[in-house]
């Protein structure tokens, strides 16, 4: 799927697809708990972030949400630090599947000796690099 959207809006930055699709992603002042969520209100969709998180982050958290967006439209969803990585729901594994596929979509992975060295070059948390194909 993200090779499919990715190509057709011929981008894979998550906020250029964002625009691309309609997706009001809003920098918020949020809990320090809280990443950011995605938001489905009457046919319009919202992607808040924290805006009190490292850049670095950001990026990954609109990704991630995103793949909410697209994967799961109108279920409402939060990206907290407090949920333990390894107990996971589906919904948040598939969008976490999403936002990893999208943050390697334009790197040459077989350049990078191991999964870790993929995480830190394209900013994706370390507990996500089970979700790379390599």
């Amino acid at each position: 799927m993200v090779e499919t959207l990715s190509r057709k809006n011929q981008t894979s930055n998550p906020f250029e697809l964002c625009e691309k699709l309609n997706i009001i992603v809003i920098p918020w002042n949020l809990d320090s708990d809280t990443n950011g969520f995605y938001k489905y209100i009457r046919r319009n969709r919202f992607i808040f972030y924290n805006s009190n998180l490292p850049e670095h982050q950001i990026k990954y958290v609109v990704a991630h949400e995103l793949g909410h967006a697209v994967l799961h439209t109108r279920l409402n969803a939060t990206f907290t630090k407090s949920i333990h990585w390894s107990n996971l729901s589906k919904i948040e594994v598939e969008a976490h599947q999403f936002a990893v596929s999208l943050m390697i979509a334009d790197i040459d992975i077989k350049k990078f000796n191991t999964k870790k060295e993929i995480c830190l070059y394209a900013g994706i948390p370390l507990e996500m690099e089970k979700y790379i194909n390599k």
